[in-house]
């Protein structure tokens, strides 16, 4: 299944990576008031938010991390340029189970030159599948 080349947080065009508490926010608040992108990704009601706003989330969603050992968070960037385009979140996990829940989204309508979001939806996704959760020995996702 892996072998030791196998990368775990890279693909061809996009990385998984930490969130990055300066640039970040300025980003994802930018997707709050896109109503097609919260409705999508979000089950709670909408709100616009500050930059300051998603700052203290991330750091709320750290610290719950670190508390409850049963979540993953993910930034997706470009590899081409670091740039910000999503998010991803493994959470609820029940490790007796080898069950847990995946949250994706895409907050930018293409990845670069090679195409729209929608055409690599499908690699992104296998790739935290593959790549993520399988190297937790998980074997059931939920969305």
């Amino acid at each position: 299944m892996f072998d030791i080349q196998t990368q775990l947080f890279e693909g061809a065009d996009i990385r998984f990576g930490p969130i990055d508490h300066e640039k970040d926010p300025q980003v994802e608040s930018k997707w709050t008031h896109d109503s097609d992108f919260m409705r999508m990704y979000e089950t709670d009601p909408a709100r616009p938010m500050s930059a300051a706003m998603v700052k203290k989330n991330y750091e709320k969603l750290e610290k719950e991390i670190e508390e409850n050992k049963n979540a993953y968070y993910f930034a997706i960037r470009t590899r081409e340029d670091d740039r910000l385009i999503g998010k991803a979140i493994i959470n609820r996990i029940e490790w007796s189970n080898d069950v847990g829940w995946i949250r994706l989204g895409i907050g930018v309508g293409r990845i670069g030159a090679r195409g729209t979001v929608r055409r690599r939806w499908d690699i992104l996704c296998m790739g935290i599948l593959r790549e993520e959760w399988m190297e937790q020995n998980g074997y059931k996702i939920t969305n």
